[in-house]
């Protein structure tokens, strides 16, 4: 087997491992909902890779538009990034509902 090969499995299984353990740690902040709803030990740890995805992917939209946001930028400006920030919650929240109902990994 390659060497690239057995790096790229290592990043699978360590992102196997990583991704519901942070996503514990999410759902522990935000009261267990994923842990207490879930229905089945596959829907638990799908539910928490898929929350903690979507909180990096929030984390990093929101750290996009931090970046552009300037205090000397004109009001039309800072109010278009406060829409795209917005939005991007609100993409975010949909996306989070959307998988969890879809696929009825949990009770929402």
């Amino acid at each position: 087997m390659s060497q690239t090969k057995k790096q790229t499995i290592k990043a699978i299984l360590i992102g196997i491992i990583v991704l519901p353990l942070i996503g514990l740690l999410y759902d522990a902040y935000s009261g267990f909902h994923v842990l207490r709803t879930s229905k089945s030990i596959y829907g638990l740890i799908a539910g928490l890779m898929v929350t903690v995805m979507l909180a990096f992917a929030g984390e990093y939209v929101g750290e996009l538009v931090g970046k552009k946001d300037k205090v000397s930028d004109p009001l039309y400006k800072r109010v278009f990034h406060l829409i795209i920030l917005l939005s991007s919650v609100g993409v975010v929240g949909f996306l989070y509902w959307f998988i969890f109902h879809y696929f009825e990994i949990l009770k929402i």
